[in-house]
């Protein structure tokens, strides 16, 4: 039963191994060094990143549970667990606040040509105080 219980060990370190790296591209993405460009979250790089992260936040939570409930894991492991759960819920978290900045810069974007070429128009055009004077 030992040795189950070592694979098993050893299986979710290499699986949170791998999530670890992802959350690691994911940060980069987010928060890139000078002079490297900030991705869209909506680019297909992002979007494959961030589906991989979603994927893994209930496997991650039955996981806790499991792991609480039946005590097959290290305590080590275990703990490692734990911090790869709360490190993922907070990057989702700021992945979430990224996509929300970013919709509405671009809202905000959209919006501003409308109301800048309006007053550009009416500091510009003619001055229609001059029919009435």
């Amino acid at each position: 039963s030992s040795s189950s219980s070592t694979d098993a060990n050893t299986k979710i370190l290499k699986d949170l191994g791998t999530l670890k790296e992802k959350m690691d591209v994911c940060q980069e993405m987010l928060n890139p060094g000078a002079g490297t460009p900030k991705l869209s979250v909506k680019s297909d790089a992002f979007m494959a990143v961030i589906g991989f992260l979603e994927a893994c936040a209930p496997r991650m939570i039955e996981l806790v549970e499991a792991a609480s409930i039946s005590g097959a894991l290290s305590e080590a492991v275990f703990e490692e667990v734990l911090n790869s759960n709360d490190r993922l819920q907070k990057v989702l978290a700021d992945i979430e606040t990224a996509a929300l900045t970013e919709t509405t810069a671009v809202t905000t974007a959209a919006s501003a040509p409308s109301s800048s070429s309006a007053a550009a128009a009416g500091g510009e055009g003619p001055d229609l105080t001059d029919q009435f004077g």
